[in-house]
């Protein structure tokens, strides 16, 4: 038996440790997981702003007068 019982973890102080590793573990798992979710909601929103263009200039080209509008043709 040793004489320093203390310099060895008990199997419950072992067990303790390791849960808490998987429990930190988990939460940098998910920490990440929703960091790359934001990256990727981000670049889907940004491909289409770039896609579809300024809204303002949308609004812009819908109120804009086509040349030509209101003539008749002779």
């Amino acid at each position: 038996m040793s004489h320093f019982p203390f310099l060895r973890p008990s199997a419950e102080d072992e067990l303790r440790t390791a849960l808490d590793f998987l429990d930190s573990a988990l939460r940098a798992s998910r920490h990440a997981a929703r960091r790359h979710h934001v990256a990727k909601a981000i670049e889907r929103l940004a491909s289409a702003h770039y896609l579809l263009g300024h809204p303002e200039d949308r609004e812009q080209e819908a109120l804009a007068v086509p040349s030509g509008a209101g003539v008749r043709p002779a």
